[in-house]
């Protein structure tokens, strides 16, 4: 047993702050992706940090080493920031529709009735666009304007919650390896929100993110997405 603890405390101490730091930096695309656009605060991020890494070196650090280990530090060649680079990288498809209109209802034993009638509609109207996300207690449709007025007489009886129009979408194709990169999606939002573009909704697949948007929006959001590569 006392072999143990001293080997256990041999190791802890074998860590040292600046390998925690980059530890925690490197895993982290977000902070990796603050460090290289220079958003960062060493010493508010220190602080933050110190809790944790006392906790894992069980004993005290000061803020200045944590803050001298920051500075050491090149996240922007980190494994997880690397990732997440290239695969961004990998984004070169967007695929925009304009002229859409969303619809949300309350969710009901008969929605699902209503849903493929729509289907149906859809199927039959010539370059239609329909996408539908169900909630817990509510559902999303989005459709070309076309469709709107028979949407609109399918779920007439149905608890309408939203209704809007002029709104445009903009798919985006990710690679399949996008699905365990962490901070993907943030990395698109973070530029579109950054550009004072507002998301109104969005819709995912496995490889295919598409974001509906006002349609005075779409052509800024357009430009951002298009420098993501």
């Amino acid at each position: 047993m006392t072999f143990f603890y001293l080997t256990m405390c041999y190791n802890i101490n074998m860590i040292t702050v600046p390998q925690l730091v980059g530890e925690i930096v490197g895993n982290s695309p977000i902070l990796s992706e603050n460090f290289g656009e220079g958003l960062i605060n060493y010493s508010s991020l220190a602080r933050k940090l110190r809790p944790e890494i006392e906790n894992k070196l069980f004993k005290k650090v000061t803020v200045g080493s944590i803050i001298m280990a920051l500075k050491r530090l090149h996240p922007a060649h980190s494994a997880a920031g690397k990732q997440l680079t290239e695969v961004l990288g990998k984004i070169t498809d967007l695929s925009m529709r304009s002229n859409l209109a969303a619809l949300t209802f309350a969710n009901s034993p008969t929605l699902y009735e209503c849903q493929s009638g729509l289907l149906s509609a859809a199927a039959k109207t010539s370059n239609s666009f329909l996408t539908i996300s169900q909630g817990i207690y509510e559902t999303s449709i989005f459709i070309s304007r076309n469709l709107l007025p028979e949407a609109e007489k399918i779920f007439q009886n149905e608890t309408n919650k939203l209704r809007a129009e002029g709104l445009s979408s903009i798919t985006l194709i990710l690679p399949q390896e996008a699905i365990d990169i962490p901070g993907i999606h943030y990395s698109v939002f973070k530029k579109l929100f950054g550009s004072g573009v507002n998301v109104f909704d969005t819709v995912t697949s496995f490889t295919e993110l598409t974001i509906f948007l006002r349609s005075e929006d779409t052509e800024r959001a357009f430009a951002v997405l298009k420098k993501l590569s």
